[in-house]
């Protein structure tokens, strides 16, 4: 039976807009059955590349043949990391669907060069999810070749904040002004 997995960030701040839009996107991908995939922000540096390869295989235990990942790019650990994350998902012949958040190159000018590198990743990617046309359009001209892209054109925020109704109070604040104006009148100001 194919499950499908999603990834989703841990290891930054709480408050962090990069972690607040990934558990969004898994909380509703969990409420539709998605399995999570947890990936913890770390110090790549510190690993060597046979390190890192064994912290992915643990991360990816409970992927098989054939199974449906949506990977939530980027991690933020670096593009050796996730592009080595999504070259082991092909070799597992998984469909790969990249939920793209942010694309490096584009953020910081000092990473333009790295856009090959993404071009490439996402290019492995059996379906792209985009957060508009125009980074798609900007994504082609770069040479993104991927056939099948959604368009995310709006954001849900789920919440469980405690919404409550204002209540009605008729009140007469008028009469009380008027009576006011009416007695600086009669002092002859």
């Amino acid at each position: 039976m194919t499950k499908v997995h999603i990834t989703n960030l841990y290891g930054m701040a709480g408050d962090s807009t990069v972690i607040l839009a990934q558990n969004a996107v898994t909380e509703i991908a969990r409420s539709m059955g998605f399995r999570e995939i947890g990936i913890y922000f770390y110090n790549i540096t510190t690993d060597s590349p046979g390190e890192r390869s064994k912290r992915l295989d643990g991360i990816m235990a409970s992927i098989s043949f054939g199974d449906i990942v949506i990977f939530q790019s980027p991690t933020w650990n670096g593009w050796e990391f996730d592009a080595e994350f999504v070259a082991k998902m092909k070799d597992l012949r998984v469909k790969l669907v990249v939920f793209i958040h942010d694309v490096v190159p584009l953020m910081f000018r000092d990473n333009a060069y790295l856009m090959p590198v993404y071009m490439d990743m996402f290019n492995q990617a059996d379906v792209i999810i985009a957060p508009s046309q125009q980074m798609v359009d900007r994504l082609r001209k770069e040479g993104l070749t991927v056939e099948k892209v959604l368009i995310q054109e709006f954001w849900d925020h789920p919440h469980n904040l405690s919404l409550n109704q204002p209540g009605f109070k008729k009140r007469d604040f008028l009469c009380r002004i008027f009576d006011t104006f009416s007695r600086v009148a009669k002092l002859g100001l």
